[in-house]
């Protein structure tokens, strides 16, 4: 896999493939990896092979080689910030596999990790316990910085000045200007909720391409009518490198 350069928005967020990394609290955040999504497939009738997670593995310790990450030099945090999983209900044989995998593979990288329960997540506290550096939470508070799934707006503390949410799989249909094709490729959004900084990070299952905003709206109540139209947005190609496309209504 090729080396990512990372994306450096500011001095203290760098965006990363489908990850968002918080510079100073040495932080990487992730969302939406609906892991068993193949599993669910599968008994739908839809037969896909097994690769998300060996995929998602391999970029992740990517991820980690460039901020030199290591089980002797840890992040201080890793969060997953909501659908963790993909079926509802009980977890099933397939999700506790890919779970332990998923967990054996980023724990030894941070000192902590956090999971955001999203609204695919109700059961994940028996999977957390298990873990003695695993916290499973509503939303989680960083300084300044909130992160919340995204389905539904919570109580935010006073000291808030940036949101950070999942949920909506944010996507655009773009136009090759020499072949006339579209192709959708996932997004980052970067935008202001109520005189709040918000991000919004696409999903990180590239089986899953996502929601084209140009032509599906949206789902999160964070992006309500007026929000996500003013939004910046920064595109992900296949190749998971990062580039800036001015505002959204501008490309819509």
């Amino acid at each position: 896999m090729p080396e990512l350069t990372p994306y450096v928005f500011s001095d203290q967020v760098w965006l990363m493939d489908t990850a968002l990394y918080h510079v100073d609290q040495h932080a990487l955040v992730l969302t939406d990896l609906h892991l068993g999504y193949e599993e669910a497939m599968r008994l739908g009738g839809l037969m896909l092979p097994e690769t998300h997670l060996d995929e998602l593995i391999e970029r992740l310790k990517n991820i980690f080689d460039i901020l030199e990450v290591s089980a002797e030099k840890p992040l201080k945090q890793f969060i997953i910030n909501g659908d963790l999983r993909h079926t509802f209900g009980p977890l099933n044989d397939g999700e506790w596999k890919e779970l332990n995998s998923f967990f054996e593979t980023v724990i030894p990288y941070s000192a902590q990790v956090i999971v955001i329960e999203g609204n695919h997540d109700p059961v994940m506290n028996v999977f957390g316990s298990r873990f003695s550096n695993v916290r499973i939470a509503q939303q989680h508070q960083m300084d300044s910085w909130l992160f919340t799934h995204g389905d539904n707006i919570p109580q935010m503390p006073s000291s808030t000045n940036t949101i950070v949410i999942g949920h909506e799989h944010p996507a655009l249909a773009l136009k090759d200007p020499v072949t006339g094709r579209q192709e959708r490729y996932k997004i980052f959004l970067h935008g202001e909720f109520e005189s709040k900084t918000l991000w919004v990070l696409p999903s990180c299952n590239t089986l899953m391409q996502g929601t084209d905003l140009s032509k599906e709206g949206v789902l999160s109540p964070f992006l309500k009518e007026g929000v996500w139209q003013h939004c910046e947005v920064f595109v992900r190609d296949d190749k998971g490198q990062i580039y800036p496309f001015g505002h959204i209504n501008q490309l819509i």
